[in-house]
């Protein structure tokens, strides 16, 4: 599952509204094995973890390892992952879901956005 993919931070960092207030330009950061402050775990519970974590933010994906099985048998083929955030700053955190995006950087740099869970019960 590790070829799972690169995960692109930068749009988590996106979607964080830290300071929402003022206008900043948010750096890019990115996941990849055995980089700095990039962690993978498989646990017992049946998922793999990427984590990321950077002086103010701690992000951790978690991907049950049945996952990519799944996905042809959902009357609506998606991706299921479980994101969490740990802000460790002072100013103001909100997550913009709809501002997430996962990149696909090893099938031709596919980039697809998050689902907004009501409107994907409609659907269903």
């Amino acid at each position: 599952m590790r070829s799972f993919t690169v995960i692109t931070a930068l749009a988590a960092f996106a979607a964080c509204g830290v300071g929402a207030t003022q206008k900043q330009t948010i750096p890019a950061l990115r996941w990849a094995e055995n980089a700095t402050n990039c962690t993978f775990r498989d646990a017992d519970d049946g998922r793999t973890y990427y984590g990321l974590s950077s002086r103010d933010f701690e992000i951790t994906l978690a991907v049950d390892r049945q996952e990519l099985e799944k996905i042809p048998h959902r009357a609506k083929p998606m991706l299921g992952v479980f994101l969490t955030f740990h802000y460790k700053g002072n100013d103001k955190f909100e997550e913009l879901q709809n501002k997430m995006y996962l990149e696909y950087t090893k099938h031709s740099q596919v980039v697809k956005g998050s689902l907004d869970p009501d409107d994907m019960l409609k659907h269903l």
